[in-house]
């Protein structure tokens, strides 16, 4: 999933879920329904509003957006609806992108299947190639294949910060990595829910 596809769906979904505890109240308040409403359209409110917040640093990271840009993506979570007009302001900015830029981690240089097709066509040149093709190609294949090992991806680049470090890992392994801050997200949810809502905090 690209940052761009990413950030659109966490800003849409929290978005969504923020009519969902507003129609919980209503029921609640209004039509006297319990708190059965609120609590159903809370806790999924609640439980997409972190995943918002874990995507929201996970894309500022990968496109550097300045801290104030981030920090206003986070702090406008908790106004009602207020993600999806911001994610249009930060696509217009051009501050999102179909591709990542930090590189997974481990990926060197010469190791993908682009960088070993040369290789394979030296090895097997093509039916009607001269000896000057062939030539050329096993030059080539040789280029490829001295890359420095740790060199960055083609078109990507290699992490830096100690956040872009811990991003490189998670688009090495984007599902093992998927499920691991899902379940951090889960175990949050349900601290916080121990803890009440949020109007209880600190009373």
């Amino acid at each position: 999933m690209s940052p761009r596809k990413l950030y659109r769906t966490a800003a849409t979904a929290e978005a969504v879920t923020w009519a969902l505890l507003i129609l919980g109240m209503i029921a609640k308040y209004g039509l006297h329904a319990g708190d059965l409403p609120v609590r159903i359209g809370g806790g999924i409110h609640g439980f997409v509003f972190l995943s918002y917040c874990v995507s929201t640093v996970v894309v500022w990271t990968d496109r550097r957006w300045p801290a104030a840009t981030g920090l206003v993506g986070l702090l406008l979570s908790i106004v009602p609806f207020a993600t999806v007009p911001f994610e249009r302001h930060v696509e217009r900015r051009g501050l999102l992108a179909d591709t990542w830029r930090v590189a997974p981690a481990g990926r060197a240089a010469g190791t993908g299947d682009d960088a070993a097709r040369p290789a394979a066509s030296a090895m097997s040149p093509r039916s009607g190639a001269t000896s000057a093709d062939s030539e050329r190609t096993v030059r080539t294949a040789g280029t490829a294949a001295s890359a420095p090992a740790g060199a960055a991806v083609p078109g990507r680049e290699p992490a830096r910060t100690p956040a872009e470090k811990l991003l490189a890992v998670i688009l090495r392994w984007p599902v093992l990595s998927g499920l691991t801050l899902l379940v951090f997200v889960v175990l949050l949810f349900a601290v916080l829910l121990t803890v009440g809502p949020p109007t209880q905090w600190f009373d």
